[in-house]
């Protein structure tokens, strides 16, 4: 089942196969131009219209990989479904850009819950999130799987909610 906007889901509450739509998102001038001057990434094919359009295989200036790769991890947040239950980034794996974003893209994310897996040593579980990142077009622009620690419900919370 596909959920947009959900409410935040502990780790008990998550079920392989569950998928979760993120809201969209512009990327915009400003984006890539902020994330070249904070990472230093002043290559031509971000800062340089000209240059992108004659020289290029894209024939247009395109979004850095990890500029499309921290906005999906904000439009995963803005889902809901781990608002204040991740604990932490435990990886990624399998990362993999199968075509650029271009400047003015809109794109979305939609996360599959891949693995679920206790944890004995922590009131937490590890969960294993399948996401596939698309353009307006519906095209994939950026896959890649995660690794996270879910907080499990806490014992009071899963009292009250028998």
């Amino acid at each position: 089942m596909s959920k947009t906007f959900t409410t935040p889901k502990y780790f008990e509450e998550l079920k392989v196969g569950d998928v979760f739509m993120t809201p969209g998102r512009t990327v915009m001038e400003c984006d890539v131009r902020e994330c070249s001057a904070l990472a230093g990434l002043f290559e031509e094919i971000f800062s340089n219209h000209e240059y992108a359009m004659k020289e290029s295989v894209f024939k247009a200036r395109i979004a850095q990989g990890p500029l499309t790769l921290i906005i999906s991890f904000g439009l995963g947040l803005q889902a809901g479904w781990m608002h204040g239950t991740v604990q932490a980034l435990l990886g990624i794996d399998q990362m993999r850009v199968p075509r650029p974003t271009y400047v003015n893209d809109t794109i979305h994310m939609e996360i599959e819950v891949a693995e679920t897996k206790e944890t004995r040593s922590k009131p937490a579980g590890v969960v294993t999130t399948r996401n596939t990142v698309f353009n307006q077009r519906k095209e994939p622009v950026l896959t890649y799987f995660t690794r996270l620690l879910i907080a499990k419900r806490p014992v009071e919370a899963a009292v009250l909610a028998e």
